[in-house]
């Protein structure tokens, strides 16, 4: 199965949460969600999970991404602001998975 058709149950989705720990309300089950989800979520919630590795470990564990999960490690400590974090995230992921 192509990763970007890949529709995860909702005990592998992703769940958004902002950097004091409460959920946005939003989730991804999918590549394409993780994107339009991304697009929409306050810039505190990308800090919180790119600092923490969440998204590296959901790429990495649930699609076999180790490649996208190590680019995404690079922006742990990059300091950029949440929309240019924004930016590179979906830019990264785009170049693994063509959507």
């Amino acid at each position: 199965m192509v990763l970007k058709n890949l529709v995860l149950p909702s005990d592998k989705a992703f769940y958004f949460y902002r950097l004091d720990e409460s959920y946005t309300g939003y989730s991804a089950h999918s590549i394409r969600e993780f994107i339009e989800v991304l697009e929409k979520i306050p810039g505190d919630s990308i800090i919180y999970h790119i600092r923490r590795g969440d998204f590296q470990s959901w790429f990495r564990d649930l699609f076999g991404l180790e490649e996208l999960a190590e680019e995404l490690d690079t922006l742990v400590e990059s300091e950029l602001p949440a929309e240019e974090l924004r930016k590179e995230i979906v830019s990264l992921v785009k170049k693994y998975v063509a959507i």
